[in-house]
Formats: structure tokens, C-alpha cells, sequence
């Protein structure tokens, strides 16, 4: 497992009667593997159950929800956003693999200190002849 979410999610029918997601925690997983678990209730005499779903090509790094979606991220690129009461996936997005600061011409020649802030232009104590920005 490598990441979990505590889920709640509500939406409105035209006859106003408000659904509401049966699914209670869900969960990212190596092999892109996401968890989808139900709510222990009275009603289900507190039994859990578990919907697994794939929707990446490798491990699932973060999943987060809003009040009808779960957007997934993983190490394959993929943003993956899923529908929060059904569990079925909407639609992928494959993201532009991320850039190394070596290969971004602009600001190759800049020494960032750990904070990305270019340490030529940084003062703490305010003594430095170099200008504060």
C-alpha cells in the first residue's frame, strides 16, 4: 500500500434524493492496483468488502477525491481519475515525463540552494553586496 484516503461523497438526483458513495477508504497499490473498500454499517452487519480496479501500469504513488471523483497518480505518468460511486475508471491522461534541472537550458547555470532559490541572489543576514530579491 502506498497511500490511503478516507472517503466521503455525495450527489444529487433530479428528484432530489441524495446518494451517497458506498465506498469508505480507498488506496493505492504497487502494480497499479487501487483499493477500493466499503463502509462497515449495521445494515451490512459490519462486514467490509473490497473492489480492487487497475488502472495503471505500475505502482500507484498518490490518490486523493473530491465529492465525486478520485484522481490517482502513479510512476507510470498516468493521472488516473475514477468515478467515486461506481469504482469505474473515466479516463487516463498520460503526463509529460518530468524535466531534470541538466536538461532545462535556462537555468542551467543558476546554483540553487536546496530551496530552488538561486543562491546569487540571496541575502539571510543582509550583509551581502549582492541585491535581496
Amino acid at each position: 500500500m502506498t497511500s490511503l484516503k478516507f472517503v466521503s461523497g455525495s450527489k444529487e438526483e433530479p428528484s432530489l434524493n441524495l446518494i451517497v458513495t458506498e465506498f469508505w477508504l480507498i488506496g493505492g497499490c504497487w502494480s497499479g492496483k487501487l483499493m477500493l473498500w466499503t463502509a462497515p454499517s449495521n445494515e451490512n452487519d459490519y462486514t467490509v468488502l473490497a473492489k480492487c480496479k487497475v488502472g495503471h501500469k505500475s505502482d500507484i504513488l498518490c490518490v486523493e477525491s473530491s465529492s465525486q471523483f478520485i484522481a490517482s497518480g502513479g510512476i507510470d505518468g498516468l493521472l488516473s481519475v475514477w468515478n467515486l460511486f461506481s469504482g469505474t475508471l473515466k479516463f487516463a491522461i498520460e503526463l509529460p515525463p518530468p524535466k531534470l534541472l541538466g536538461q532545462v537550458e535556462e537555468i542551467k547555470d543558476f546554483n540553487y540552494l536546496s530551496t530552488g532559490t538561486p543562491k546569487r541572489s540571496r541575502s539571510i543576514s543582509g550583509t551581502s553586496d549582492e541585491p535581496n530579491i
